[in-house]
């Protein structure tokens, strides 16, 4: 899975915050639940999402990706450009027996300031929206309401009191753009995260691991 983490937080902050993403993925699962589907696949960079994680990398690899790791459960992360910004993680993330390419992530680079980080989104959002039209679902939003400046709202989404979010619904999957933290030896970062799921094999990635249980 794709990098989540953030700061240490009070009990009660904790509470309130775990029930506020509980409604949010209720949200976002029904409008997954009531989806139409199709045939097709979902497109990344152009190219259909479909085929072995290898095979995906490899046509990533001929758009100047580099291959940085690999796993043993078929998942494969590149490093590269998108969206004019260079280094770039790309993280394939294919069902366990057959390979298939079901989930596909980009994690930008970290960010340092509210501004860049908002600008970030907002431009990968509406870029979105113009390829896409309206999104399904948008919560931008602050726990304990706007803070008073900017270093604050980044503050705030650093102890995981603010929640960024942009959900692109279609027939053959969707693609979710999201302002999201990381800690990692007592410091934490910020930074910009794409996700693009294809309905047709995450389902199959998700039925793999039910048979598990």
């Amino acid at each position: 899975m794709l990098p989540i983490a953030t700061r240490t937080t009070y009990p009660k902050t904790l509470l309130k915050m775990k029930r506020y993403l509980l409604l949010c993925l209720l949200a976002l699962g029904t409008l997954i639940a009531t989806a139409q589907t199709s045939s097709e696949h979902m497109k990344f960079m152009g190219i259909p999402m479909k085929g072995t994680a290898q095979a995906f990398a490899q046509k990533l690899q001929a758009k100047g990706m580099k291959i940085l790791s690999k796993s043993e459960n078929g998942s494969i992360i590149l490093k590269g450009k998108f969206f004019n910004r260079s280094n770039c993680n790309i993280h394939i993330i294919s069902s366990s027996k057959n390979k298939q390419v079901a989930r596909i992530g980009v994690i930008f680079p970290f960010l340092e300031t509210w501004e860049s980080l908002s600008d970030l989104y907002f431009q990968i959002k509406n870029s979105l929206i113009q390829k896409y039209g309206a999104p399904s679902l948008s919560i931008e939003t602050f726990e304990n309401g706007e803070p008073s400046s900017n270093f604050l709202k980044l503050e705030a989404i650093k102890d995981g009191e603010g929640k960024y979010t942009t959900l692109f619904e279609m027939p053959e999957g969707y693609i979710d753009v999201e302002i999201q933290s990381i800690t990692s030896f007592l410091t934490t970062s910020c930074y910009v995260q794409l996700l693009y799921v294809d309905r047709q094999n995450d389902s199959l990635r998700q039925s793999e691991s039910s048979e598990d249980l």
